[in-house]
């Protein structure tokens, strides 16, 4: 075994559980609207409290490009397919 024991087990995975549940656990991230990394295109990463530089981020919708993005939903609620949706899209 690799902790020895059954019970030196389960008390290492208790302690990890402890101290990373609050990092995964739902509401940690994107469900309260905070961005999980990562750009996406159509929005803006912003810091959630601008005076602290490691601050969460959350998304804010990039209102220059945001005609763009409806449209590709559009299309593709229309039943174009992603290959026509990109043709569309560059040219």
């Amino acid at each position: 075994m690799l902790f020895g024991s059954a019970s030196t087990g389960a008390a290492v995975t208790g302690r990890l559980s402890r101290r990373f549940a609050p990092a995964i656990s739902p509401g940690a991230g994107a469900q309260d609207g905070h961005s999980t990394g990562g750009r996406v295109f159509g929005y803006t990463n912003v810091p959630v409290d601008p005076s602290n530089p490691r601050s969460r981020r959350r998304y804010v919708i990039h209102e220059s490009v945001a005609a763009v993005v409806r449209r590709i939903f559009e299309l593709y609620a229309d039943g174009h397919s992603l290959v026509g949706i990109a043709t569309r899209l560059n040219k």
